[in-house]
C-alpha cells in the first residue's frame, strides 16, 4: 500500500500509472516557451475525482467528500 499525502493506493504502482498516462497524453504537444507547466497535484486530483474506481475506494471517498465541502465553503 502506498500512501501519498492523504490518498492511499492499494496498488503500489497506482500513482505512477496515473502520472504515466498524463505524460502520454501530452507527450507530443508543443511546450509553450512562456508556459512550460508541469504535471502535479491539480492534474493528479482531476484524475482521482474522475476515476470511478478511485472514487469508490473507502480510503479515498472521505477525502473526496471533505474536498467537496471545502470547495463549496470557499466559493
Amino acid at each position: 500500500m502506498l500512501q501519498s499525502g492523504s490518498l492511499i493506493f492499494t496498488e503500489k504502482r497506482g500513482a505512477l500509472v496515473i502520472l504515466r498516462d498524463q505524460i502520454k497524453d501530452i507527450l507530443n504537444d508543443e511546450v509553450p516557451s512562456d508556459r512550460p507547466g508541469f504535471i502535479g497535484y491539480d492534474k493528479f486530483w482531476d484524475t482521482v475525482t474522475s476515476n470511478s474506481v478511485l472514487r469508490s475506494d473507502p480510503n479515498i471517498d472521505p477525502v473526496l467528500k471533505d474536498a467537496t465541502k471545502l470547495r463549496f465553503a470557499v466559493e
